[in-house]
């Protein structure tokens, strides 16, 4: 029962500082890039939350059940080989999904943003599509590891990184620098026999 509910906490405390940092770095963009960059960037996340989903193949729920299935039955080369797999081949259609949409950014820019002049937007977002199915991806190993206090600092990490840079000012939007941040960041989970 204590261990559920220091889980508990840690998870609540996790999306507690993801749901705070969501709040200010939509504040701190809005008033940096105005309503039109505000719409820019919103329809850059609209098309990276469409593309990931397509780079997973939407593992993620059936990578818990296995990873967690391993796990239990002590088996740490299939928990090898099931990450292994799950992480190539995410990398292959994430990483085929972001060439074919960077190359139609000329075509995709006028039908989703303002004109071709955002294609460089398109791309961006494109850049993002295997980074953050893989971050995806490892939130779901995370869980099949039971690595609660991983994914707790995962998220914290993931909105911190994504504050900050909302807040640089480097002129590259915030979903681009989230996303890889989110990858780099994942810790690797404890394999616990």
């Amino acid at each position: 029962m204590r261990r559920l509910i220091r889980s508990t906490a840690l998870l609540g405390a996790g999306s507690a500082a993801t749901v705070i940092a969501a709040l200010l770095r939509a504040k701190v963009l809005a008033a940096w890039l105005g309503p039109q960059g505000t719409g820019v960037m919103a329809q850059l996340a609209t098309l990276t939350a469409v593309l990931v989903p397509l780079a997973t193949l939407g593992m993620g729920n059936g990578v818990v059940s296995l990873v967690a299935e391993a796990r239990g039955q002590g088996d740490l080369a299939r928990v090898a080989r099931i990450e292994r797999t799950a992480l190539t081949i995410t990398w292959m259609i994430g990483g085929a999904l972001a060439v074919v949409t960077a190359l139609a950014s000329p075509w995709l820019a006028p039908a989703i943003l303002e004109g071709r002049a955002y294609a460089w937007v398109v791309v961006v977002g494109a850049a993002c599509v295997p980074l953050s199915a893989v971050a995806s991806l490892r939130i779901s190993m995370l869980q099949g590891h039971e690595a609660i206090r991983s994914m707790a600092g995962l998220n914290a990490a993931i909105a911190g990184v994504g504050v900050a840079s909302s807040a640089s000012r480097t002129g590259m939007p915030a979903a681009a620098i989230t996303s890889p941040a989110a990858w780099a960041k994942c810790p690797e989970p404890k394999r616990v026999s």
